[in-house]
């Protein structure tokens, strides 16, 4: 539109030249404003994208802190006790919810509010996150398996070495003995289900 009146202004005369005059100048100071306006929005775009960069890389850092420490207390062994192995299988599961809100975070970087230069920034985050994610899900399903593995040997022996003590001296099932004897300091589970189990 500017250009269309600038054009008429070289040929213009008298009345008209002041009329195009006019125009001109409010033509001019309303892109002005509407440069202003663009600028400002692409401003705001840039702000929101650097905040939603930031939040996902500093997921991203906890989510690696976690996986670092749960992986430098080395690799479980089947000897380790089973507190240890639950206090272990406790960390992993937190790594996980940390992996699990990361993998949040960044998707939130794929919408469009995020601005076009920031698609770089969002892809390195991307394989970031996906070295981070392998690790953590290799570490973690390693502990859990050798936890389960421990917890449910140690399961068995407690249920052989209970089995053995029901059957007492003479070799006869005397269940509702062993529950007296091993419920004398509390009521925790009702007779039926100890006996059935």
């Amino acid at each position: 539109a500017t250009e269309d009146v600038e054009s008429k202004l070289k040929t213009a005369q008298g009345l008209e030249l002041r009329a195009l005059r006019g125009i001109f100048g409010r033509l001019t100071r309303v892109q002005d404003k509407v440069d202003k306006i663009r600028d400002l929005a692409r401003d705001r775009n840039r702000a929101l994208s650097n905040k939603a960069l930031k939040e996902a890389q500093d997921a991203i850092i906890r989510a690696e802190r976690g996986v670092t420490k749960v992986s430098s207390k080395g690799h479980p062994t089947e000897d380790g006790s089973v507190s240890k192995m639950e206090a272990m299988n406790d960390q992993a599961t937190e790594v996980l919810a940390l992996v699990t809100e990361a993998e949040q975070v960044l998707a939130k970087c794929d919408s469009p509010q995020v601005g076009p230069e920031a698609k770089v920034d969002v892809r390195r985050l991307q394989f970031r996150f996906k070295a981070v994610e392998q690790k953590a899900k290799a570490l973690t399903s390693n502990i859990t398996e050798k936890f389960e593995k421990m917890a449910s040997s140690a399961c068995d022996k407690a249920m052989g070495a209970l089995r053995k003590e029901a059957r007492g001296q003479n070799g006869e099932l005397d269940a509702q003995g062993l529950f007296a004897v091993l419920s004398d300091s509390g009521n925790e589970i009702k007779e039926e289900q100890f006996c059935e189990y």
